[in-house]
């Protein structure tokens, strides 16, 4: 503490081993900063990347064009239910995740 209290009363300056640690920490501010702002934008344009491919794909599901499936029987609690009345085709995305049904 002694020390401390010498150096702020000094005129003289600063040593060139305090010079050099506070260039490396400094630099290594920089660097870090950089690290993180990379990763933020790469983390950001994969989201909108994401919701894009998301939105394609709903929008093909919805104008029906993506058959993935006509004349489906549909089958409930074990029981299997046919219905003459006509032919439902189902429409989804590429990676199945997305539904939409029209009757024929």
């Amino acid at each position: 503490m002694k020390h401390l209290i010498e150096k702020l009363r000094t005129n003289s300056g600063d040593s060139i081993a305090e010079v050099l640690v506070a260039t490396l920490v400094s630099a290594l501010g920089a660097l870090l900063f950089a690290t993180m702002a990379m990763s933020s934008t790469k983390i950001a344009q994969i989201g909108i990347d994401k919701v894009a491919e998301y939105a394609e794909q709903e929008t093909a599901m919805e104008l029906q064009e993506s058959s993935m499936a006509t004349g489906v029987s549909i089958q409930l609690g074990g029981q299997n239910l046919t219905h003459s009345a006509g032919t439902v085709t189902i429409y989804g995305d590429s990676t199945e995740r997305l539904f939409s049904y029209a009757k024929d």
